[in-house]
């Protein structure tokens, strides 16, 4: 009865093995598109975006610091910066009515909103690094149990068909793990930087806020910096 059992279970695992080879083949198939569409996405993304960017952080920061109060949005669209870096910024300089704690929130707010904006682009090709090994793993071993039984049998044919295969889902394994890995290193760094030079300019928006307020400076709530505001006279 044990062996039975145990013949059962092998020939069901067996069956399950050998029926994975097609869906693991597919996803190695969907990766290696994804791989090139992703290459693809880098360059535009490089033609679109990054040759534009062109940010010398403490230059940014002087001139925001010295920039009065209805030349910000100026400084801002003539900065370097990426479009969502300008328009989190002006929005920030929008909020600028609100306490200083409050205006805090509204800054950490959103730099989180623009890092998990860089978080989701850089998750697929993360996910691809993993699973790219696993799948071309998987596309190893299934064929090999075939290719051993021909082997025992002198099947030379099968053998050659069942490495044959093990072999090519290895390579296009490992070669979707190496892509994604480049892309999502020169990403990650990218974004690194756009957030580094983000932070360096909220951090003086908020000090600048600020000295306004100490000096006295009222703004009117839902009003760009310098539209809406005023000195209050003593």
């Amino acid at each position: 009865m044990n062996f039975l059992n145990q013949f059962f279970v092998n020939d069901a695992l067996h069956t399950l093995s050998q029926a994975l080879i097609i869906p693991t083949v597919v996803c190695l198939l969907l990766l290696a598109a994804y791989t090139v569409y992703t290459l693809g996405s880098l360059v535009v993304e490089v033609v679109v975006e990054r040759r534009h960017y062109r940010v010398a952080l403490p230059r940014l920061v002087a001139n925001l610091d010295a920039a009065h109060y209805d030349e910000l949005d100026s400084v801002i669209d003539q900065s370097g910066l990426l479009d969502t870096q300008k328009a989190a910024l002006k929005e920030l300089v929008s909020y600028m009515y609100l306490p200083e704690d409050a205006l805090t929130e509204v800054a950490k707010r959103l730099l989180a909103d623009e890092s998990g904006r860089y978080q989701k682009a850089l998750s697929p090709t993360d996910a691809a690094i993993k699973v790219g090994p696993m799948l071309g793993l998987m596309g190893t071993l299934i064929p090999l149990g075939p290719g051993i039984v021909a082997l025992s049998s002198g099947d030379l044919n099968t053998l050659s068909s069942s490495l044959l295969v093990a072999f090519d889902t290895t390579v296009a394994g490992l070669v979707v793990a190496v892509v994604c890995y480049v892309v999502t290193k020169v990403r990650r760094r990218w974004y690194e930087d756009y957030l580094v030079s983000l932070e360096g300019a909220m951090n003086t928006l908020l000090e600048k806020a600020d000295i306004l307020r100490a000096g006295g400076y009222a703004f009117q709530a839902g009003k760009p910096f310098g539209e809406g505001g005023r000195h209050v006279q003593a």
